[in-house]
């Protein structure tokens, strides 16, 4: 069924369109709101974007999140959205999203969203389905650039009816090259088809991508919270994307910064280990194992206890401590690292401290839990129709109107 200038209460605004499955019969919902100045279903990426999450629901039945070792992750979400975009983007024949909304708060590029980009994984991992989404959207496209409309698209939809209902982006990268290998047997592609979409995959860093972000060299993250509903329930309030960051000999302290863009402040603990990713443990209180943890800004130095462990990869797991009441937010993150100004190396520290661990290798193990398929929520409030929304969460609004040069 579909549902045009819908609102949650009358004379109320509603700045979003979304898809629903359905909830016990054979048919989903798409929902177009109508905003303050611009009606969602007047524009025809919007609706296609929609009527692709429906497909993907018919097809896939993608679920929206899935639980591992270091917590709740949304990368089946932002396989769904990625596809979404896509199919909308090549059936317009246009990487930009909606640029009806161009003259709003919500066009940061002109657009909604646009797959011509040159984002990647990990660097540009924020945790949130919409934001997360552009990186696999982007290789999409990339592929449809190289290899031509036709190939691509029956690429992408084969590789579509192939996921898992909880795939990551690592594990749906996967499924596309090994759609790829299949469609080179057939005949239809060829070895240099084949080869392009291995290209733009890797330098998507899509091939064995891991939610670890390096921090290094005084870089600030967008980062995502993850929701009440989803992360707080099940993931221990444990954002969805940990970071990590070489301690070199000579460094004397490190802190941790995390600064919120959104309108509920957000109260973070910040969870370290030098063993790789920190695990989470739903049993455990608080949920994770860890070396040790800090609160958002408090150093870590040699004297602290524990001290700072030089010449290791940290990393780091943030907490959302008031989740509940915050529902979601948006955030920045920093490492700030002071050096000691003296020649140290390290053969000089001692020889029994942890060894480094390679940061780059993927998330270990299978998922903790399973949850059922069936399209993706994003929406926060409780009236909300359920399912796939274009623009998700109402802090991504706010991100995407303070932060359009980074978007």
């Amino acid at each position: 069924e579909l549902f045009v200038n819908y609102s949650e209460a009358p004379r109320v605004p509603h700045e979003n369109a979304a898809y629903s499955p359905s909830s016990g019969g054979d048919c989903g919902y798409m929902f177009f709101g109508q905003g303050r100045t611009h009606d969602f279903a007047y524009d025809s990426d919007v609706i296609c974007h929609e009527f692709g999450h429906a497909v993907v629901d018919g097809t896939s039945a993608l679920g929206f999140f899935l639980v591992d070792r270091q917590g709740a992750s949304y990368d089946p979400g932002s396989v769904n959205e990625a596809v979404a975009d896509y199919f909308a983007a090549t059936i317009n024949g246009d990487p930009a999203m909606a640029e009806y909304f161009r003259d709003t708060t919500l066009g940061a590029e002109g657009a909604l969203r646009n797959l011509d980009n040159t984002l990647s994984c990990p660097d540009d991992l924020v945790g949130e389905v919409h934001f997360d989404g552009r990186i696999f959207a982007g290789f999409l496209w990339d592929v449809h650039e190289a290899i031509g409309v036709e190939k691509s698209d029956a690429l992408a939809f084969t590789s579509v009816v192939s996921l898992d209902a909880i795939p990551s982006l690592a594990e749906a990268t996967e499924t596309v090259l090994a759609t790829a290998d299949a469609l080179w047997t057939a005949g239809t592609i060829d070895a240099t088809d084949r080869t392009a979409i291995e290209d733009a995959a890797r330098a998507r860093g899509l091939v064995g991508c891991a939610r670890v972000a390096p921090l290094d060299g005084g870089v600030t993250r967008l980062a995502f919270s993850g929701t009440a509903e989803v992360t707080g329930s099940v993931g221990g309030s444990i954002a969805p994307v940990q970071y990590r960051i070489d301690i070199p000999p000579d460094a004397a302290s490190l802190t941790i910064d995390v600064t919120d863009l959104s309108a509920r402040a957000g109260e973070y603990t910040i969870h370290w280990d030098t063993d790789g990713p920190v695990r989470f443990v739903a049993s455990r209180r608080p949920p994770v194992i860890a070396d040790g943890s800090l609160a958002v800004g408090e150093a870590l130095t040699r004297t602290s206890d524990p001290p700072l462990p030089r010449c290791h990869t940290l990393f780091f797991a943030i907490r959302t401590d008031n989740l509940a009441t915050a529902q979601q937010t948006l955030y920045e993150v920093t490492a700030n690292l002071a050096l000691s100004g003296t020649a140290e190396t390290c053969e000089e520290l001692d020889a029994g401290s942890p060894p480094v661990v390679d940061a780059g290798a993927p998330d270990s193990g299978p998922p903790l839990f399973t949850p059922g398929g069936g399209g993706c929520t994003c929406r926060a409030a409780p009236r909300s129709p359920r399912g796939a929304s274009l623009l998700g969460l109402g802090l991504v609004f706010a991100a995407l109107s303070r932060r359009r040069a980074r978007l």
